[in-house]
């Protein structure tokens, strides 16, 4: 999954290469997780730059099914590194065979 994400992320960085880049990924839980009802997402393991108030995040989704994924990053960007939210952008590509 997380090659496949890797394209948006090669495009921006054509378009910006300066631009810092990190990484989050996102690991199912397991069949013993699933039953919790602790409103907690699967675990999320982030590799990012430093983040100043000035700058913005794109937050890069190749296949936004659901959306769960992408709650689940922006839950953590917001509120395990405290990076406002008035600074992140969800960037995602909608297409169809027809």
């Amino acid at each position: 999954m997380e090659d496949k994400g890797m394209v948006l992320l090669r495009a921006f960085s054509t378009i910006s290469p300066t631009s810092p880049t990190g990484v989050v990924s996102i690991h199912a839980r397991t069949s013993d997780d699933k039953n919790r009802d602790d409103g907690m997402w699967a675990s999320i393991h982030a590799q990012l730059p430093p983040v100043s108030s000035r700058q913005a995040v794109l937050l890069l989704d190749i296949q936004c099914a659901t959306g769960n994924d992408a709650c689940a990053v922006l839950h953590h960007l917001v509120h395990e590194m405290q990076i406002s939210a008035k600074s992140i952008y969800f960037v995602t590509v909608i297409s169809s065979f027809e």
